[in-house]
């Protein structure tokens, strides 16, 4: 599933990702003082940066959802689906990070695509089996 990183590599991503989380939560904090009209505005800057970090950083058939919306999150799995077929592994995390502890992604995604999704032994990685039906 990973290749393997030289320790330079991993520790470059590393930087990436704590800069990017940084911005991130600048946004959420944002957002939660804004006005109506310039949520989805800062939303899609929110999902924007996370699936940079994915697309630079991150490893092929492998998706980390974590600190997108609900909604980027199901749009970047399903634009990803629609490239790739096979195994597409997905870390939504367990909930940590959600409203009340529930992990709203995963519960988005395992509904979205019954049938064609798995839990692995992590709860927080899903497994979506990507068929040209997708």
């Amino acid at each position: 599933m990973q290749k393997h990183q030289c320790k330079r590599d991993r520790e470059v991503s590393r930087r990436a990702r704590r800069k990017m989380v940084g911005e991130v939560m600048k946004l959420y904090a944002k957002r939660k003082d804004a006005m109506p009209e310039d949520v989805e505005a800062i939303e899609n800057d929110i999902n924007a940066r996370v699936e940079a970090w994915n697309e630079v950083y991150g490893e092929k058939g492998y998706l980390d959802l974590h600190y997108m919306t609900l909604q980027g999150a199901v749009n970047f799995v399903a634009r990803m689906a629609a490239s790739h077929k096979g195994r597409l592994y997905l870390e939504t995390g367990v909930g940590n990070g959600s409203m009340g502890g529930v992990p709203v992604i995963k519960q988005a995604l395992l509904k979205f695509y019954e049938g064609s999704i798995s839990v692995c032994v992590n709860k927080g990685l899903l497994v979506l089996f990507v068929s040209p039906k997708y």
